[in-house]
Formats: C-alpha cells, structure tokens, sequence
C-alpha cells in the first residue's frame, strides 16, 4: 500500500484536478434537470426560451467538456504511473539471481511486469477519483430529488432500503468442466 502511495502522491496536484473536474461534471449534470424544467416552465407561460435553452446547453457541454478532460487526465496520469512502475520492476528484474528466475516461469513474471501495473494504475487514479465523485453524485442525485418531487424521493429510499436489507442467497460455486483450454494438450 505504501508503494502504491508513493507513486500516487507524486501526481496528487493533478488527481486533485481531476476530482474537481469530475465533481464538476457531476454538478453540471445534476443541474440538467432543473434546467430542463426551467424549459419546460418557459414553454408552458409561452415565455422566451433563450436564456433556459442557453442555460441547459452549457450544462451539458460543459459537463461533456469537464468529464472528457478528467478522463484524459486520469489516463495520462496513469500511464505515467504504469511506466514509471514497469522501469522500475524491470530494473528489479534484471538484477535477480538466476536461481529466483528458476523458481518461476517466464509466463508468471510478464504477467507480474504487465497486467499487476495496469491495475496499480486503475487503483491509484481512477477508482479513489470515481469513488469520491460517485457518493457526492448519489447524495446530489437524492438531494434533487428531494427538490423536484418528494413523493418520489420518498418511495426511492424505501426501495433502497428494502432492497439493501433483503437476506441474500449465497452465489452457488461456478461448475468447472474439461473446456477447449485443457483439451488443447491433449491434441495430437
């Protein structure tokens, strides 16, 4: 954990950034509705449209804008990780004894030296970004809710309740079967 730290602290101005950018995204695309209804209003008294079309298309330009730019820089930021990481494993690597690279085949390593950073990299920006953003957006979410129809808040949290405190059933195992991978030796 503190490995995983260490590399994510040096990007913490910009995962930063990026949470801000995603927070407002989600704030944009929370306020869409109230804008939508603000249209709808307009409609309704037969009043000027301009300013709550205007208002509802920047929300959701700049919502797209403000989401499109925190997923780029969370990737970016990641892949800066990623390599960083790779350069370093392989530095590792290379310096082994070779009765360590004996113990373990060539397959194991590369899939150590490959896949176990790309998830390093989802774990130290994505997921913390997209963890944040999504509780702040489901309290935004029940709080507009609240705003727009009550009654419909109300019933939204008895399901989720109800659903949340339903006994579960525990998953029954995966049956496992002789598949193409394990014939495949077995061709002549």
């Amino acid at each position: 954990m503190r490995y995983l730290l260490r590399h994510a602290s040096e990007h913490r101005p910009l995962l930063a950034t990026c949470l801000l950018l995603a927070l407002l995204g989600s704030a944009a695309g929370l306020a869409q509705p109230l804008a939508a209804q603000a249209v709808i209003d307009a409609l309704g008294r037969g009043g000027a449209l301009l300013t709550p079309v205007l208002l509802l298309s920047l929300l959701v330009i700049g919502s797209a804008i403000a989401q499109g730019v925190d997923a780029y820089l969370l990737d970016r930021t990641g892949e800066h990780m990623v390599l960083r990481i790779r350069r370093e494993l392989a530095a590792h690597l290379v310096r082994l004894r070779m009765p360590v690279l004996d113990a373990r085949s060539p397959g194991d390593l590369a899939t150590r030296a490959t896949s176990d950073t790309g998830l390093v990299r989802h774990a130290a920006t994505t997921a913390p970004v997209h963890l944040v953003n999504g509780a702040v957006g489901i309290v935004g979410a029940l709080v507009l809710m609240a705003v727009l129809d009550v009654r419909l808040f109300l019933v939204t949290v008895v399901v989720l309740v109800v659903v949340g405190h339903r006994p579960r059933s525990p998953v029954p195992p995966r049956a496992t079967s002789p598949g193409p991978q394990s014939r495949s030796g077995q061709l002549e």
